[in-house]
């Protein structure tokens, strides 16, 4: 077939949440064999992203983001007009948070 990339769409995400894998259809072992298949037969896989971070208690993305802001005392996300809380909108997995890729600590 003359394929040369394979684009995973929000079906490969966990619960909606990009950056994180959905474990039942690609558990880190099939994950790894389907990359090293697609890589041997020299193609590419791509997966697609939006701009938010779901903020789900669960999300790993988010909470290691917090813990990131945390510990530098930095932004990375785009906060409300009094510049405390975080800016929330609706999306895919929810209530979701954007980064601010204005800010260089965001990109």
């Amino acid at each position: 077939m003359p394929v040369d990339s394979f684009w995973l769409d929000i079906g490969h995400t966990d619960s909606f949440k990009y950056f994180e894998f959905d474990p039942v259809r690609f558990s880190d072992k099939e994950l790894e064999k389907m990359k090293q298949e697609v890589f041997a037969s020299d193609r590419k896989i791509v997966t697609i992203t939006d701009p938010h971070i779901g903020m789900q208690h669960n999300s790993k993305v988010f909470k290691a983001a917090m813990q990131q802001e945390k510990l530098q005392n930095k932004s990375l996300f785009i906060r409300q007009r009094n510049k405390i809380g975080i800016y929330s909108g609706m999306c895919w997995p929810g209530s979701s948070a954007y980064i601010d890729f204005i800010n260089p600590e965001g990109r």
